[in-house]
């Protein structure tokens, strides 16, 4: 038996066998074949090739793109005749019979090591075009939808698979639902990989310093999350004292009241809208936080027309039946990569910029009009009524920005309601208070919205310097980030509920309601803790405590408060 240390991720305990997701570079099936079949693998490369060329004729064809979007595709449809690619590709086929896949793959990293190597910047601005069009071509090949060529791995994973693996990056944690539980050794309790696994109630370990050199496939492991442990080869013995320790089922209630007068309200955040119609989202107050970009992870498909992507919001309103949806516009950067879908929609002259929330969809009016129009949409075919679609814009950090997202919204606003014939409600806005910015101007943003969204992951990676795939030490508990949220929620004239993994922690909820908030949007697996801690808020018990946490100079002092 051998034990590895972590950090919980998402709590819980495994049991099961050891699953090693592959690397992407040995993702793809490469192999040799025989000379009979060397036809057949030319053809399945003819095939895909001029089967992806038909796919962007079809986008090209179908959607309505300004001119210097339509040229990113037709410089695809040319890159994928140039034989510079496919010719070399074939060769491998030819001569070292090569499966298709394989003949690609290992063709594409030869001519990104020269491109790279290159003094020439055009052929290192063309590596990018190249991985899009190769993605595309091996998807067909593959048969993994565009997707990550690990896709059909994880599917065939069972139940009982503890999955191992240097990092999992968000677009394939989407697609990760049944197994026994995960084990990382990069990422952070704050990166988007952890907070999926806390949504799908996975028990998840991260930051497990030597996990690889010491898993084999198939191997036997308990994980207790919890506890910060992953044994390999356990005893008898261990799996003896985990009977017994699984937490029970328990129902969410909303609201909660709360001793001392008034209540407190529990939403859930929500990722995939398979998981809108679970019982527990249910009882919840509604959905605090959609994060609206993990549907273009993992249903890439869906937004090859805007009509598809307006049934996928249809979907999720039907399904909360009149419950209210705080819909976050598209959030992408930091460790959500931009996925190959996106770039349809993209200005050409900004692909290559990096920008996050706001700005990112500002510098991108054709992916706003997009998501804009297919939510406002959506809402009507449903019957919407105005205070059941909150529309939240992610890193707000000026007056400037949301002023600029007004103006866009106001006039999809129209449009919408030009060609419906009826007028379109005016849905309201909200703003992420997520950057050290808006805390410090929520007076000024307050009058530009009507709620704001604490989120505290990526205000806490932003106010301390840190990546938040990146390992951690528990940030929430700084005092610095009490004292900044506190100056927001001063600033702010409009309500302000907290959709940040902060409102998870059972011991920081108290201070939370100390400081005037109310209501809380967790993940699915958070629900129960968080309800409970709301039903044992005892204002005596916590009276003095956030002035106390507000002069702490050290994470330490704060936990001590927190734990008295």
């Amino acid at each position: 038996m051998k034990e590895l240390a972590g950090v919980c991720a998402a709590k819980g305990i495994a049991r099961g066998f050891i699953h090693i997701l592959p690397p992407l570079s040995r993702a793809v099936p490469n192999h040799q074949v025989s000379e009979e079949s060397i036809p057949q693998e030319l053809d399945r490369l003819e095939v895909a090739r001029s089967s992806s060329v038909k796919e962007i004729e079809e986008i090209l064809i179908e959607s309505d793109l300004p001119a210097e979007h339509r040229e990113i595709f037709d410089a695809q449809i040319l890159l994928l005749a140039d034989p510079m690619l496919f010719d070399t590709a074939k060769n491998r086929i030819l001569n070292g019979k090569q499966n298709a896949a394989g003949a690609l793959a290992d063709t594409l990293d030869d001519f990104k090591r020269q491109f790279e190597k290159s003094p020439d910047p055009f052929f290192r601005e063309r590596i990018a075009d190249m991985e899009d069009v190769s993605t595309r071509v091996l998807s067909h090949l593959l048969g993994t939808a565009q997707g990550d060529p690990r896709l059909p791995f994880l599917k065939k994973l069972p139940a009982d698979a503890i999955l191992a693996a240097d990092e999992i990056p968000p677009s394939l944690m989407l697609h990760i639902r049944k197994v026994a539980g995960l084990a990382v050794e990069q990422g952070g309790v704050t990166g988007h990989m952890a907070i999926l696994a806390r949504d799908r109630g996975l028990p998840a370990l991260v930051s497990v310093e030597g996990l690889l050199e010491n898993v084999k496939e198939g191997q036997p492991a308990l994980l207790n999350a919890t506890e910060n442990w992953i044994r390999l080869e356990p005893e008898q013995t261990d799996y003896a004292a985990m009977q017994g320790t699984q937490s029970k089922v328990r129902r969410v209630q909303s609201p909660v009241s709360l001793r001392g007068g008034g209540s407190a309200r529990i939403w859930v955040n929500l990722d995939d809208p398979e998981d809108a119609s679970e019982e527990s989202v249910q009882a919840a107050h509604g959905i605090g936080l959609f994060r609206t970009e993990f549907l273009f992870y993992k249903y890439p498909d869906l937004f090859d027309s805007p009509d598809d992507h307006t049934e996928v919001y249809r979907t999720v309103f039907r399904s909360l039946r009149g419950k209210p949806v705080t819909c976050r516009l598209l959030d992408v950067g930091d460790d959500k990569a931009l996925p190959p879908v996106f770039n349809r929609y993209l200005a050409a002259d900004k692909q290559d910029a990096i920008l996050r929330g706001v700005r990112f969809l500002l510098s991108h009016p054709g992916l706003l009009h997009l998501q804009l129009k297919a939510l406002l949409e959506a809402a009507l075919d449903e019957g919407m009524q105005t205070e059941h679609l909150r529309i939240l814009v992610p890193l707000v950090s000026t007056r400037g920005e949301i002023l600029e997202f007004r103006e866009y919204y106001d006039a999809i606003r129209k449009e919408v309601s030009k060609e419906r014939g009826i007028a379109c409600p005016e849905f309201p806005v909200g703003i992420m208070m997520e950057t050290p910015a808006a805390c410090v101007m929520s007076d000024v943003l307050s009058r530009y919205a009507t709620f704001f969204s604490l989120g505290t992951n990526d205000l806490a990676g932003l106010a301390l310097a840190f990546h938040r795939s990146g390992p951690s030490e528990d940030p929430f508990f700084q005092p610095s980030l009490f004292r900044l949220i506190q100056t927001g929620l001063k600033g702010a004239s409009i309500p302000v509920s907290i959709c940040g993994e902060m409102a998870a922690i059972p011991e920081i909820v108290p201070i939370l309601v100390e400081m005037g908030i109310h209501d809380f949007s967790v993940s699915i697996s958070s629900l129960a803790d968080i309800s409970d801690a709301l039903a044992a808020y005892d204002p005596q018990k916590n009276a003095g405590k956030l002035a106390r946490i507000l002069n702490a100079q050290n994470r330490e002092e704060v936990r001590s408060i927190l734990l008295e």
